[in-house]
């Protein structure tokens, strides 16, 4: 399992570093949260942990972006954060929201119990799917298109089109996308499905703007298809 923690208290990273290794994580350390959006495409990451000194837009919006961006458990950490703070945050989509001070060993049962949630079957466990001439490998988190190489496909990318390949013919809400590819049950957030949708018609469709394999159901959801089925 891999962890990124973002603090630019020296202390409390070489402690969240010591409690999280402990635990079996991979640890990152960085200061700058940019750095964290940088990798996304090409890491795995299971954790993401936030420590704040000021309270804002600024911090909701990182929270939303890598909400948007992975299937990570996010935990935010800060300063006698108020009430209307901690609620903003999780509207944003963090799972866990802690005040200084706070038991390390309280944040990793915490953290543990995230995980076996949001922790689903693994990749290489699943079968290729393969229809017409796409192929999803789960093993490499790929997906190819006839002879083409291969793209690899960000955690959330795979999930969605792995729900929607399982689904062919079906067609999917949003609410039923976010549930399946976030882990969450929401209202709908259809703008966060339909950004995910338009970055993986950029790797499978030849013409984005003129899908063939993901085709948008106006007003309901999206809907997977074969372009080659009689």
């Amino acid at each position: 399992m891999q962890a990124f923690v973002c603090t630019t208290q020296q202390e409390e990273a070489v402690c969240l570093k010591s409690a999280l290794q402990a635990s079996g994580f991979l640890v990152k350390l960085v200061k700058d949260p940019s750095e964290m959006i940088e990798v996304w495409p090409n890491t795995s990451i299971d954790l993401v942990v936030i420590s704040i000194d000021i309270t804002g837009e600024r911090i909701t919006q990182l929270v939303s972006q890598i909400r948007n961006q992975a299937n990570a458990a996010i935990i935010v950490i800060g300063e006698m954060l108020r009430e209307r703070h901690q609620i903003a945050l999780y509207h944003a989509g963090a799972d866990l929201v802690l005040c200084r001070p706070y038991s390390s060993g309280m944040l990793m049962a915490q953290v543990k119990a995230l995980l076996r949630r949001i922790t689903g079957v693994p990749y290489y466990s699943l079968p290729t799917l393969t229809i017409g001439r796409l192929m999803l490998e789960p093993s490499s988190r790929s997906v190819r298109i006839g002879e083409a190489e291969p793209q690899h496909l960000t955690q959330l990318e795979f999930r969605l089109l792995y729900t929607l390949m399982t689904h062919p013919g079906q067609v999917l809400t949003s609410e039923f996308i976010v549930d399946s590819v976030w882990g969450y049950s929401d209202s709908g957030n259809r703008d966060l499905v339909r950004g995910l949708v338009k970055r993986l018609r950029g790797k499978i469709e030849e013409e984005p703007k003129n899908p063939v394999y993901i085709r948008t159901i106006s007003g309901v959801g999206y809907q997977f298809e074969n372009p080659g089925a009689v």
